[in-house]
């Protein structure tokens, strides 16, 4: 299965799972192969995995040369999903930029920056801050650079505030065929999307949060949790069964609604991603991501496991 990457279909409907960062230096010896230098990561990740989130766009984009080699080293089949700059969508207050302003331009220059990509320019992940509430103009401005968008362009959007997930307010998402992210972040008003809106740890109809042809989920954990080192995430440090189990619920449910559904699991969830991602697809009656010297038929297992 990591030959191909891990792509699974699961009661005949096609679910991508991948990380949420291919370039952790922490995962050489325990994912990648002892030694792995840090210009082969990408090479390794798509060895093995055919989808990655790309968190660094947030910050920055990339100059073109990186793209071109993003396009060359990896596989035809492979999908990367790009977080969209933060500048567009949470905007900046020393220039007293709203989110969304300029968003037009910015984005198309963003596409045009990813077209050597080609097919494996999956889809861009708008993910606002609390702030970004469902007031009737941002509703109507977000609305506008959905529209603008190529129809083909794949689009998910993550909302940090409670607000957006009642009555009609994920119409515009509707109406331009974006998805919005199902994550396990916490929302404004002090609520967690899994525990408040989407049923964790009891039933989950995902319906009311459906509103793309294809679904996108994002699994982070916490990032200020203390058990969790900022700076090594080689090992599971937080049992995360429970929540892997549910996770898994979900994804089927929504897989009977939509496909394919995307689904990116972060570091921080239990502390080691590989190890997150093999225990929510054995959940999924799927043996996946044998460690380095697992493929070669040593008996090593990844950690936690």
């Amino acid at each position: 299965m990591y030959a191909s990457g891990v792509e699974l279909r699961v009661d005949g409907r096609r679910l991508v799972l991948g990380m949420q960062a291919f370039d952790d230096p922490s995962l050489v010896g325990n994912f990648y192969a002892p030694h792995t230098a840090r210009g082969a990561f990408l090479q390794a990740y798509a060895e093995r995995m055919s989808f990655v989130e790309v968190n660094a766009t947030f910050h920055r984009l990339p100059p073109p040369r990186v793209v071109e080699n993003w396009a060359a080293r990896t596989p035809a089949g492979f999908t990367f999903a790009f977080k969209v700059p933060r500048a567009i969508t949470h905007g900046d207050a020393a220039e007293r930029r709203a989110p969304l302003d300029r968003a037009e331009d910015e984005l198309a220059a963003m596409l045009d920056l990813l077209r050597p990509l080609g097919p494996k320019r999956g889809p861009l992940v708008l993910q606002f801050p609390p702030a970004f509430q469902p007031t009737p103009p941002n509703r109507a401005r977000l609305g506008q650079v959905l529209a603008a968008l190529p129809p083909a362009q794949r689009v998910a959007v993550e909302v940090r505030h409670a607000a957006w997930l009642h009555g009609d307010r994920l119409d515009e998402l509707s109406e331009h065929g974006a998805a919005l992210v199902l994550s396990d972040v916490e929302l404004a008003r002090g609520t967690r999307a899994t525990r408040d809106h989407f049923g964790y740890p009891g039933a989950f109809d995902p319906a009311p949060f459906v509103t793309a042809p294809f679904g996108y989920v994002r699994i982070i954990g916490d990032h200020a949790d203390p058990r969790i080192p900022r700076d090594d995430f080689s090992q599971v440090r937080i049992d995360r069964a429970r929540e892997t189990a549910w996770w898994a619920e979900v994804l089927k449910l929504l897989l009977a609604r939509v496909e394919p559904v995307f689904a990116s699991v972060n570091r921080h969830f239990s502390g080691h991603a590989p190890s997150s991602l093999r225990a929510l697809a054995g959940h999924l009656g799927h043996d996946v991501l044998a460690s380095p010297a697992e493929s070669t038929g040593a008996q090593l297992k990844l950690p936690g496991m």
